[in-house]
């Protein structure tokens, strides 16, 4: 078979090297054409990087023929912020014009590592595992969590693959956090109370005066009529406050979100797996 001619080599040197925080420093010296850092994604980076999780996956570090960063500002920085060395394979003396093909393509989601680990429902364990994370915190806003951080849940909570499956396409978009409930619900002692969440929110069928869950369903229901959405956060808080009426059967007549809390009972982030959220010393 015929090739075209083959390009030139290019003239750069390459070594896998050892980064310590002063290191990091140094290059981070030369960071003077990168785009905006992201934070969060250094405070994921800090947290595997202290957490001995940070594995070496190729990933370079780059520095151009004219002495300036063109890879690797974000985790420099975080090697920095967790006081912790990391192994890269650092390059030299490249083009300066090649910034712009850097880690042009799309961030590999949790969902798309399970995939290629071979989970058949990938996006949806992706989810049930980051909400039951999200409820051990006792907090419907996003935490970023660090793949490893979810990898460690899900490692002491495999059988969550099952609720996964059994909640998809259970109620519009909001499975994933229905069958994180019933994962918990199962792990605490409700778990036929759980199995008839599940079963009440795909079907709508009442099962006591003043259901929890169809009363909820209907207000989800009306709300994806509207013009104005409420938010994922708050459909999160009427759905925990569905489960928390519903496993003792408590009739709902009306939603009263404030002072409500988006929590299971026994269910902590030291049974999740997760680290518990940190406080704000302000």
């Amino acid at each position: 078979m015929d090739y075209r001619k083959a390009p030139s080599r290019p003239n750069v040197s390459h070594e896998l090297t050892l980064i310590t925080p002063p290191i990091a420093r140094e290059l981070l010296k030369l960071n003077t054409r990168n785009r905006n850092i992201s934070m969060e994604n250094v405070r994921q980076y800090s947290t595997d990087m202290a957490n001995d999780d940070f594995d070496y996956n190729g990933h370079t570090v780059c520095v151009s023929k004219t002495n300036v960063l063109l890879d690797g500002q974000q985790r420099l920085t975080a090697c920095v912020k967790s006081n912790t060395p990391f192994w890269t394979i650092k390059v030299s003396n490249m083009d300066d014009d090649r910034m712009v093909t850097i880690d042009s393509g799309r961030k590999r989601t949790y969902s798309d590592r399970l995939k290629i680990r071979g989970y058949a429902e990938s996006t949806a364990l992706a989810g049930v595992i980051s909400h039951i994370a999200l409820i051990a915190r006792k907090d419907p806003k996003h935490h970023g969590f660090t793949p490893s951080e979810l990898d460690k849940v899900l490692e002491l909570h495999p059988d969550a693959e099952e609720s996964a499956v059994l909640s998809k396409g259970s109620y519009l978009r909001c499975d994933t956090v229905i069958g994180a409930i019933h994962y918990i619900a199962h792990q605490t002692g409700y778990g036929s109370q759980g199995d008839d969440f599940v079963r009440t929110w795909r079907d709508g069928q009442m099962n006591y005066d003043d259901d929890a869950v169809v009363f909820i369903r209907e207000r989800l229901n009306s709300d994806a009529t509207k013009v104005n959405k409420m938010t994922t956060n708050t459909k999160m808080r009427l759905i925990m406050l569905a489960w928390n009426k519903f496993k003792d059967m408590t009739p709902l007549k009306a939603v009263k979100l404030k002072g409500s809390q988006y929590q299971m009972d026994g269910w902590t982030p030291d049974i999740c797996g997760i680290s518990a959220p940190e406080r704000d010393e302000r």
